[in-house]
């Protein structure tokens, strides 16, 4: 009898055991069971957030391609509007250098009277004093006036002359054409005669 109810005791304790396990991994599954869900929570929760990330992302991305395309062709409207703009400074230059050319064939010419070549001379200086003021306002400056000095980035010389004068010697004697000057940057040399 010793021996039976030592081993029921053992069954006992055995089947105790057995419970107990199956009470702990009871427990460790329902443990996993919940964070499983919360982990499938968290998932569903930061795929989604990642989503909207996504979706965010890709609308900046476009609105950053939208912005690019509107900045290149507003960068080739004023490309193209920078070279109109000096092909216009170039017409001025030309119409100016003509109205230039028709003055000092007027001035120089013998056959005019001292009086009629006073009068010309005032009109030219009000017409030069008007179109230097809205060349001006163009940021279209000319260049190139007697007594300057020569700089042949600035001028072409179209006649050399000799002097003694010390002062007169590497400037402008004469101007043929007026030189002129848009934003900065030669659109046409001044053609001079220049005393050497």
């Amino acid at each position: 009898m010793f021996f039976k109810s030592d081993k029921k005791k053992k069954k006992s304790m055995l089947e105790t055991g057995i419970r107990e396990i199956d009470s702990k991994i009871s427990k460790i599954l329902r443990l996993l069971e919940q964070q499983n869900d919360k982990a499938v929570f968290d998932n569903d929760k930061i795929f989604e957030q990642n989503t909207s990330i996504l979706k965010a992302l890709r609308g900046q991305t476009d609105s950053l391609e939208d912005f690019l395309d509107e900045q290149n062709q507003l960068d080739k409207i004023q490309r193209e509007t920078e070279q109109k703009l000096k092909k216009m400074a170039c017409l001025v230059g030309k119409k100016s250098a003509q109205l230039y050319q028709i003055k000092q064939q007027l001035i120089n010419d013998p056959d005019i009277s001292d009086e009629v070549r006073q009068a010309w001379t005032a009109q030219f200086q009000m017409m030069d004093d008007m179109l230097k003021k809205e060349t001006a306002e163009c940021e279209i400056y000319e260049f190139g006036n007697e007594g300057d000095s020569i700089d042949f980035e600035m001028v072409e010389i179209l006649k050399v002359i000799d002097t003694d004068d010390l002062k007169l010697k590497g400037t402008i004697a004469r101007v043929n054409e007026r030189g002129y000057m848009y934003q900065g940057k030669i659109i046409k040399k001044a053609i001079v005669e220049a005393y050497r």
